[in-house]
């Protein structure tokens, strides 16, 4: 998979100047990609594009993130699990941009890692949860790990 994929998503999110119903799916998404992509996911060629598309799409990504805590539920968690990963991954290879790291420390993204925290070991009801393999996911997206396993 081309580094292209999460950059195409970004410059496509950053082309819509509000929040809406498609921007909410595609935000999550791109996100979601970010985690699965292989890293970095971005060249250096390509870090001032991202880092503009991204500048501009903070307002969306935001609009997103607050969607999503509104609507967390057990069946969502994976996939919250993900998008949260996504916009560290991002925001990790574009160290720069603010925006990102005031979204990570929102409100919505710690309501959303409570969520993940106190529903931990709790079985989806209407999906299944695809199999992950965390050995390739940094120790610092805690929100992947059993909390037993931190206090090892």
């Amino acid at each position: 998979m081309s580094s292209k994929t999460v950059l195409s998503l970004l410059i496509n999110l950053s082309k819509h100047a509000h929040p809406s119903p498609t921007t909410f799916g595609d935000a999550l998404s791109c996100l979601a990609t970010a985690f699965s992509q292989p890293k970095p996911l971005f060249q250096s060629n390509e870090l001032l594009i991202a880092s503009s598309a991204v500048s501009k799409s903070i307002p969306l990504l935001d609009s997103a993130i607050k969607q999503l805590d509104i609507g967390m539920n057990i069946d969502r968690r994976q996939d919250a699990q993900k998008v949260l990963s996504g916009l560290v991954y991002i925001s990790e290879e574009l160290e720069n941009e603010a925006g990102l790291r005031e979204l990570i420390n929102s409100r919505h993204v710690k309501s959303i890692i409570g969520f993940i925290e106190n529903t931990e070991g709790v079985e989806p009801e209407n999906v299944e949860w695809e199999e992950v393999d965390l050995t390739g996911i940094p120790k610092s997206h805690y929100w992947w790990f059993e909390s037993n396993e931190s206090n090892e």
